[in-house]
């Protein structure tokens, strides 16, 4: 119904009780696309759902079967309240994050292992995506295939290969280290860059200058406005966060690491500080 798969890429059974259902699912964005509609049909549109499944192709005259992780979002992380207003629907960046924070915690490099830019999926099943190599993909469900189960609103979807990330997950050891005794100390710092230069660059300078004592980094406010920027150039509000297990830290140990940072960032990375 979708136009997406040939009769002779699909794994056909012999289905003796409902002959309407012989073949084998091609893709596991399917399970979540029934979950999907049959929800949407009994008034429950703001969905979250994952499932460890498996897909059946036939490829070049063989039968493969691939185990996956499916993800899918659609609609909001939650329902309107009059405190808190009509919160964001889910988007690209909830569904990346997601698979970010998974191949992550498996010990994935995400940079090193990334496919570039967003492109258009296999075999028809994503509008578009964003790769990581041959283990994630993630982005938008192509309309051919919303279109064939009726879903009400867009219908963002991720999968995992399992045995790719089996293999680069394969080497991963745990490490456990003390929780400090004391505080934390943060500072903020808006930086102006080129256009082009992406968050995770920004990020990697940082580490690098500031090694352990950094402990953690986050972007609160992305700001663009060519009359007072410059053409093509963009400004990251940046909050650092620190720690010590020695002792409390001080202002002058945390200007001097900053300093540092400063300095790197505008060195590598052509970034102007923004008072």
């Amino acid at each position: 119904k979708s136009g997406i798969w040939t009769a002779d890429q699909l794994v056909l059974i012999n289905n003796t009780s409902n002959v309407s259902l012989d073949a084998m699912k091609p893709s596991v964005v399917l399970n979540g696309l029934e979950s999907i509609q049959f929800n949407q049909n009994r008034q429950q549109s703001n969905l979250a759902f994952f499932e460890f499944a498996k897909e059946y192709q036939n490829k070049g005259g063989k039968q493969w079967e691939n185990p996956k992780l499916g993800i899918w979002l659609t609609g909001s992380p939650s329902e309107s309240h009059w405190r808190t207003g009509k919160p964001a629907a889910y988007d690209f960046f909830s569904i990346r994050s997601l698979v970010e924070e998974i191949l992550e915690y498996a010990g994935v490099d995400t940079e090193k292992n990334k496919a570039g830019e967003m492109e258009t999926g296999p075999n028809g099943v994503f509008a578009y995506c964003y790769s990581w190599g041959k283990v994630a993909k993630a982005g938008k469900v192509a309309d051919a295939l919303s279109a064939a189960y009726e879903t009400k609103k867009e219908v963002w979807y991720a999968e995992i290969d399992l045995p790719a990330l089996s293999a680069l997950a394969g080497g991963r050891s745990s490490a456990f280290a003390e929780i400090s005794r004391f505080p934390s100390a943060s500072r903020d710092l808006a930086i102006v860059v080129d256009e082009s230069v992406p968050f995770h660059l920004v990020r990697q300078c940082a580490e690098k200058s500031l090694g352990k004592k950094l402990k953690g980094l986050r972007i609160f406010d992305l700001y663009r406005n060519p009359d007072q920027l410059g053409p093509g150039r963009k400004s990251f509000a940046l909050s650092f966060t620190f720690e010590s297990m020695d002792g409390s830290l001080s202002s002058q140990e945390l200007d001097k690491w900053m300093d540092n940072c400063i300095r790197n960032l505008e060195k590598e990375l052509g970034a102007t500080i923004r008072k």
